[in-house]
């Protein structure tokens, strides 16, 4: 299994669209205390749907729940999103 953590970096755009083709599974993290990066997911979303196969599964993660004081982003909205 090989994990590709690009932080969002947008110098590494080029290079993470050429992984979406061979991927067989997705996972989309953004911060609970950041809404531009859940703002982002979009983003990675429509690049996996340009860039990679049909029906790969994709899974959502909200990350930071240590910061739950912070939360930016509820539960509903990811959920609604999701």
């Amino acid at each position: 299994m090989r994990i590709w953590d690009t932080a969002g970096a947008e110098q590494f755009r080029s290079l993470t669209r050429q992984f979406y083709c061979k991927a067989d599974a997705i996972i989309v993290c953004f911060a609970i205390n950041d809404r531009y990066s859940f703002e982002r997911v979009q983003v990675y979303l429509q690049d996996v749907q340009n860039y990679g196969q049909h029906r790969v599964p994709m899974v959502l993660v909200g990350t930071k729940l240590d910061l739950e004081d912070d939360r930016c982003v509820t539960y509903s909205d990811a959920e609604s999103f999701a």
